[in-house]
């Protein structure tokens, strides 16, 4: 790595430090909290949209974090809480990928899309866009 890689790294570091010492470490900014999960971008959309689901408010994924915006930060408690109830439930599931894969779709994946099954499109959109097994693995 150049020298410029390895201060950006070491600098990443630091700003990070809390989040490698506590799991699901969240963050409480102005108005929202960030849940630091590093799961990536499709377990991270799965977690926001099941969350969102159970919570009731605004909730979006990132490569690197869950967001909790509005109502779903009106505390650390009800967010703890929403994670011990999946948890508890064995969720997010493929159920839950198919549920709300077609929600984080920005444009038509395939141009096969428009001739095929409803429930074809579902699994398909379900396998691009989420990753069941790294959410679970996220909130474990």
């Amino acid at each position: 790595w150049s020298q410029r890689a390895r201060d950006r790294m070491q600098m990443v570091r630091q700003e990070h430090e809390d989040v490698a010492s506590t799991p699901l470490y969240l963050h409480a900014e102005p108005g929202a909290y960030k849940m630091w999960t590093f799961a990536g971008g499709r377990a991270n959309n799965l977690l926001a949209k099941v969350l969102e689901s159970k919570i009731g408010a605004t909730v979006t994924g990132s490569n690197l974090f869950v967001r909790f915006k509005e109502g779903a930060c009106r505390s650390e408690a009800a967010i703890r809480k929403a994670l011990e109830e999946l948890r508890a439930e064995q969720r997010p599931t493929e159920a839950d990928a198919e549920r709300f894969a077609s929600s984080c779709a920005r444009r038509r994946l395939s141009k096969f899309e428009p001739c095929l099954p409803e429930a074809l499109v579902a699994g398909y959109l379900a396998e691009v866009l989420m990753d069941v097994p790294g959410a679970q693995a996220a909130i474990a």
